[in-house]
């Protein structure tokens, strides 16, 4: 029996889907973070857990065929979405021709986690980023009796989420897509939910939209709590202590600082992201003022699925060097802050004088908003 320690588990709950007797448990732990725990007194030495352990048997990674920038033509679509809506194209394919997609979002005690959908218009529920940690709590089993019955599974999640999914699987399957995320690191949902409390906050996400990214300019990042257009709470990164502590890169997972997926080599079969940099060294015509993603085709199995919704989507080729240069999470992971060795021992009036992330956006924000100007005059908008 043996599985990651602690310093590289990512809590992906592979093993405890894998485990046949139900003896591995997913607990949090004293910063918020999910590790299996498991009970040695019921365990049978199947050492299923191991197989399934990405960090102890990593899948195989692949560098990208082609590289896009790309946005929904559906502006409802792209401007209700973090960058340029294409998961939300993908996953109404797949439901529309009868198979299951999987997204995260908050139940109604607010913990983040995956689930299934079969419903035509499902992505609606799934859309925009979250920037915490989300439990898979039992999607891997339920995404390997999806696939038996012989429908098509489109995951989408960060890469170690889909490392842990394909392991866990332990074959390759021909009905099951891979959509891995360029993920900067993942915060505890224990630290966003005391943020919340900080600010006597209680949204209910039957009813709440959450949402991490505002695109009335793309790139600017909020928090913002709303109800049918109604704007409850809004805070953007100069003066919001839970972001610019995640831009700073100051309270993720352990593991995420020695991340072995932040490189070009991907594990999904395709690959989703903001297209930072775009336009930088070689000139881009189109505007991305309203959100645009990154999509990095990294087998044929997502050169098919996205060649199925290209007339859904403004598709324009760019490098993958490109691509590379913008994202700095396709160079390396994201480097251990000093304060990370004392973040979860501080509370918020501790934390938010010391994070220097985003002291300076006002004028940044003035250039961005001056830039996307210029931008909707060239292209006559």
């Amino acid at each position: 029996m043996k599985i990651a320690d602690r310093k590289h588990c990512t809590g992906c709950g592979a093993c405890a889907d894998a485990c046949p007797v139900s003896c591995i448990s997913m607990n949090l732990s004293e910063e918020g973070f999910l590790f299996p725990s498991i009970d040695e007194s019921r365990c049978i030495g199947c050492d299923a857990c191991g197989k399934a352990c990405h960090v102890l048997n990593p899948p195989e990674k692949r560098s990208p065929e082609r590289a896009f920038a790309a946005w929904s033509t559906d502006d409802s679509v792209r401007t209700s979405s973090s960058s340029g809506g294409v998961y939300s194209v993908l996953g109404e394919y797949v439901l529309g021709n009868g198979g299951v997609i999987s997204g995260c979002r908050f139940d109604r005690d607010m913990v983040l986690k995956h689930e299934l959908c079969e419903q035509p218009g499902g992505t609606v529920r799934f859309r925009g980023s979250k920037y915490v940690q989300c439990f898979t709590d039992g999607i891997y089993r339920k995404i390997k009796d999806t696939l038996a019955s012989g429908r098509t599974v489109l995951f989408t999640a960060t890469p170690c989420q889909v490392a842990g999914l394909l392991t866990y699987l332990g074959r390759p399957y021909d009905n099951l897509v891979t959509c891995d995320l360029v993920c900067h690191g993942i915060p505890s949902q224990k630290i966003f939910r005391s943020y919340l409390e900080r600010h006597h906050l209680s949204p209910d996400p039957d009813r709440s939209v959450i949402a991490f990214r505002d695109l009335k300019g793309w790139g600017d990042f909020y928090i913002r709590i709303s109800e049918q257009d109604d704007i409850k709470w809004r805070s953007d990164d100069t003066n919001n202590e839970f972001l610019r502590a995640f831009l700073s890169g100051c309270d993720y997972n352990e593991a995420c600082y020695a991340c072995p997926y932040a490189s070009m080599e991907r594990t999904g079969d395709l690959t989703l992201a903001d297209f930072w940099g775009l336009g930088k060294n070689t000139p881009f015509d189109g505007d991305p003022s309203k959100g645009c993603s990154l999509i990095l085709v990294n087998t044929e199995k997502g050169r098919k699925l996205l060649q199925s919704v290209q007339d859904k989507l403004f598709l324009e080729e760019r490098t993958p060097e490109e691509a590379r240069q913008g994202n700095g999470q396709l160079r390396n992971p994201a480097p251990r802050q000093p304060m990370r060795d004392t973040f979860y021992k501080m509370n918020w009036a501790e934390i938010a004088p010391k994070i220097n992330y985003g002291k300076a956006s006002p004028l940044r924000k003035l250039l961005r908003a001056c830039k996307r100007t210029v931008l909707r005059l060239l292209n006559g908008k």
